[in-house]
């Protein structure tokens, strides 16, 4: 498979064929017999396999409870490092939560305030 040089050369039957990849939507030439191609390229095939799967994985249940967890976890390290420099009390991660949404109302009044 080769990219065209906008030149049309596979004739069936008297009507020259063209197609367009898949992936970076440019028209090219398919080469031999067989099935038509979708890609211009093997690297182009491989591209739209990994966004395929991608996607796939990006829509699974189990990938949105992994990004939950990863969430959970990298909340418990802030609230250990804040602890650690004494920012959190021991066993009142809820005054956490408080300071942040301090800061947030704090944030929206001057967000208002420059309206």
């Amino acid at each position: 498979m080769r990219k065209s040089t906008g030149k049309t050369s596979r004739v069936m039957k008297g009507v020259m064929k063209l197609s367009r990849c898949g992936w970076c939507r440019q028209t090219f030439t398919p080469t031999g017999r067989g099935r038509k191609p979708r890609y211009c390229t093997r690297s182009h095939r491989q591209r739209a396999y990994e966004a395929r799967l991608e996607k796939r994985k990006l829509a699974s249940p189990l990938h949105a409870v992994q990004m939950d967890l990863a969430t959970f976890e990298i909340r418990k390290i802030v609230i250990s490092v804040l602890r650690e420099l004494g920012f959190v009390p021991q066993g009142q991660p809820g005054q956490l939560l408080k300071l942040v949404k301090k800061k947030r109302e704090m944030a929206g009044e001057i967000d208002e305030r420059a309206v």
